[in-house]
């Protein structure tokens, strides 16, 4: 029976998959399975998956969704660890080897994470590094600050009995809101050092940002919900407003650039009414300047909907964009 088993949902990514499949096989720590659950590709995927043989095991879904072919796969998982890695990203040989040393030397933990290197798929050049926002050493931390990707997690079996799997209802962050279960319950780690490529796609760019922003929404005010019940102290509470101000504040300029004014206006209002100069905390290197014209620009904009109410009736199609300077 293997130690890990290697998670890699797949749909419609034949054009990337091989790279991923094969940065597993080529690990230096090789005990280990790779189960592949293809959710319901349409393209040559069946064809790559074959050419690999019983090197993995593949299971076919029926286009449910990344969160229910991860879950599918843990089910037919047999390792007392699960890896997860997605398609489109790739990992170093050494990962698993360096990621189960911390197992080994801790076995209090029950989650290890690393940094990814952020990559230009097209030319291969390095972009920086992933996620920007490191999820830090408590729960705690990770609500205040932290983010995750999937292709960076190693979460031991046992943990994730007692947490559950991956929250279907959860479109955009759902690696996020597992990981954030882990950390409430069991000690985890993140390591420093990149042991992986997360690829920059044109399909996890711009498209993605309305499904992230909106997760972030929507689990932030889930988390406080319970704040009492679950014990958070104020300053996480604090803390945790003012990240999801900046979200609704960022979500609200998304949803205008798309002309959804409606929306849009509904977000604004939420993040002032929440945190009135959340425009300040929202690019801090930037002149004082830049900052005051963030912190101002939703007072305006909701002022000129008052003023001119007709601005409610444009079409749905006409340009309204309130973050152009």
């Amino acid at each position: 029976m293997p130690l890990i088993s290697v998670v890699i949902p797949t749909y419609n990514r034949g054009y990337c998959l091989n790279e991923a499949i094969d940065s597993v096989l080529c690990q230096t720590f090789t005990d280990y399975e790779v189960i592949v659950v293809d959710d319901g590709s349409t393209d040559d995927t069946t064809e790559r998956l074959q050419a690999y043989g019983d090197q993995i095991k593949v299971i076919q879904g029926r286009h449910e969704g990344v969160s229910e072919a991860r879950n599918t796969g843990i089910r037919a998982a047999s390792g007392e660890y699960i890896a997860f890695l997605d398609s489109d990203d790739s990992w170093f040989p050494h990962k698993l080897e360096r990621v189960m040393q911390v197992f080994a030397g801790e076995p209090s933990v029950g989650m290890v994470t690393s940094n990814l290197q952020l990559v230009r798929p097209d030319t291969g050049e390095i972009l920086g590094i992933k996620p920007q926002s490191r999820p830090g050493k408590t729960y705690q931390e990770m609500l205040l600050k932290g983010s995750a990707q999937a292709s960076s997690g190693v979460v031991r079996r046992s943990c994730l009995e007692l947490v559950g799997l991956f929250d279907a209802t959860v479109d955009g962050m759902e690696d996020f809101e597992l990981f954030l279960r882990i950390a409430k319950r069991f000690p985890f780690r993140h390591l420093e050092e990149p042991l992986g490529n997360y690829y920059l796609h044109v399909l996890n760019t711009e498209g993605s940002l309305q499904r992230v922003y909106g997760s972030f929404i929507t689990l932030f005010e889930r988390v406080l919900s319970t704040a009492g019940k679950d014990g958070l102290d104020r300053k996480t509470v604090e803390g945790l407003k003012n990240r999801l101000a900046r979200y609704r504040y960022l979500l609200g300029f998304l949803e205008a650039r798309q002309g959804k004014q409606k929306e849009s206006l509904r977000y604004i209002r939420e993040a002032l009414v929440l945190r009135p100069w959340v425009g300040w905390s929202l690019e801090k290197q930037a002149h004082v300047w830049r900052r005051l014209v963030l912190v101002f620009k939703p007072f305006l904009v909701l002022a000129g909907v008052m003023i001119v109410p007709h601005k409610l009736q444009q079409k749905e199609s006409e340009k309204w964009d309130p973050t152009a300077s």
